[in-house]
Order: structure tokens, then C-alpha cells, then sequence
């Protein structure tokens, strides 16, 4: 991260994500818990810190649609081809390292010379507690 810049923010936002791994959490939830531990920060400036830290390859930013934007810890190279499966109900966000998804994406990249991007991937559905 730009040197040996890290603030009181980086920190404690990178602690927050580090903390929940399988989970992924949006600016506003981050926002929300920073202030529950009387951290006085501005939503504008985690916005500002999670684009930081997307680019230093600490943490993966999800597009959900209708632009919509989820952030995950990556552990270090862990989540790099997983894909991620939103329920249309409860609008729960799930990580998957689905081997047929692997497969399909490396069929497309050999036969068809396109290479998907899973961070960027999100199939939508209903998830299991929903069905029921």
C-alpha cells in the first residue's frame, strides 16, 4: 500500500475483513461496525481504503448487479477462482470453489480463447434455506 502509508483505518478495516474470511460485507456494513466500536470514520473514506486495499490484492471486490459491490479478506491464494452464487430472496452472498465451475471456466478459456473473471462472476438463484 503506497509505501508505509497505513492508517488507524487501514488497520482496523483490514482487521475487520481479516476476521471473517468466508465472509464478504459491503462499505456500509464496514461503515456501520467502525462506528459500533466508536470509530469515527467517514463512509467516503472506507470506500477510499477498500479500493487500496483491492488493488494491493488484500482484498477481492464482488459485483453483485445494478452496481452493487461486496468486499472479501483474501487469504492469500484461496479465493482467486472462486465464484459466488447471490440469493434472490434473502440476497445472501456465498463463495464457492465449485470444481464444475473451474471446469466450464477453463473450457471457455481453452476452446473459446475467453477467460472469465469469477470475482466478477455471480450466479443468481435461491439458496437453500429459502427453497424451503
Amino acid at each position: 500500500m503506497r509505501g508505509s502509508y497505513r492508517t488507524k483505518q487501514f488497520t482496523r478495516i483490514l482487521e475487520f475483513l481479516s476476521e471473517s474470511p468466508n465472509d464478504s460485507v459491503s462499505a456500509k456494513e464496514i461503515h456501520s461496525a467502525c462506528h459500533e466500536m466508536g470509530m469515527d470514520v467517514a463512509l467516503a473514506t472506507i470506500y477510499r481504503q477498500l479500493e487500496h486495499l483491492t488493488k494491493d490484492a488484500k482484498v477481492k471486490k464482488i459485483v453483485t448487479g445494478e452496481g452493487g459491490m461486496r468486499y472479501q479478506y483474501v487469504q492469500g491464494d484461496s479465493s482467486t477462482n472462486a465464484y459466488y452464487l447471490k440469493c434472490e430472496d434473502c440476497g445472501k452472498l456465498m463463495q464457492t470453489n465449485c470444481h464444475l465451475l473451474l471446469e466450464v471456466s477453463d473450457h471457455m478459456n481453452e476452446e473459446h480463447g475467453f477467460e472469465i473473471d469469477a470475482g466478477k462472476s455471480v450466479l443468481y438463484g435461491r439458496c437453500k434455506n429459502c427453497r424451503t
